[in-house]
């Protein structure tokens, strides 16, 4: 397999406790976080990018570990970490003291993942995996434009652009438009896409796949009393029709992209 499980990806240390190897939709990678007084307000982080400035509070639990306040669609982008748990080198997001937080993950402890391939060429399949199947489209490695890079490891944040996930949009036509930011002939990158596609359609195909995500939006709500606008906006008039709409269109959208992945000569 061209990727592993994320939550082997972190090394465990007296500074990085992880919880259970495989993906649970109730919990995250960072354990203990979301009771009271998890964390504690640590700091302002300031950064510039293209000429914008941004203020964003840090907070650091007692392991030492830091977490960055998220002032956008904070439910939204702990569904979609959770979505990805275990499948994407995305962060993890928790809940504490009315604040969704995004953790910093140890980046440099990440799996290289790809074996042949250079660091661009995978930074470009999860982006494409994100941008075409969850409408998600601004992480960018050559900018470092929502990435944490360390050498030739890297991780995501920042998933607030999921929030419009039923925006109106051409799929096929966003691929005819970027193709030049996608080698969709590259060996290596149809290896790695079609790996990642296929383990989204096992992992949330079937009832057992609904009753997962069902599992991960029961977290949500019981920790922030939230539901994501992901479903709050998908067709239904209840959130069991709601949430299955929702996992349709992400298989929908999944058989798309691999069908051009596989046939892209």
């Amino acid at each position: 397999m061209v990727f592993e499980n994320s939550n082997k990806l972190l090394k465990e240390s007296p500074t990085e406790k992880m919880t259970d190897s495989e993906p649970d939709p109730t919990k995250s990678s960072v354990a203990g976080v979301e009771r009271d007084g998890g964390v504690q307000f640590d700091h302002v982080h300031r950064e510039e990018f293209q000429g914008e400035v941004k203020d964003t509070n840090v907070f650091r639990d007692n392991l030492g570990r830091l977490y960055y306040e998220i002032n956008k669609y904070g439910a939204d982008q702990m569904f979609l970490a959770k979505i990805l748990k275990g499948i994407m080198p995305v962060s993890d997001v928790v809940y504490n003291s009315g604040k969704f937080l995004s953790y910093k993950m140890p980046v440099a402890s990440i799996s290289k993942d790809a074996g042949q391939m250079n660091f661009q060429e995978r930074v470009d399949v999860h982006n494409l995996v994100l941008s075409y199947v969850f409408n998600d489209t601004d992480h960018h490695g050559l900018t470092g434009r929502n990435m944490n890079v360390s050498g030739n490891a890297f991780g995501l944040f920042d998933a607030h652009l999921f929030s419009r996930f039923w925006d109106l949009w051409n799929t096929r036509e966003y691929i005819r438009t970027h193709q030049d930011r996608y080698d969709l002939i590259n060996k290596h990158v149809k290896i790695l896409c079609l790996g990642i596609l296929t383990e989204l359609h096992r992992m949330f195909g079937g009832e057992d796949g609904l009753a997962h995500m069902h599992a991960i939006l029961d977290h949500i709500k019981k920790v922030s009393s939230e539901v994501p606008t992901t479903i709050l906006n998908a067709p239904g008039s209840n959130e069991e029709e709601k949430t299955r709409s929702f996992r349709d269109e992400v298989l929908k959208r999944v058989a798309h992209l691999e069908n051009i992945i596989k046939y892209n000569q």
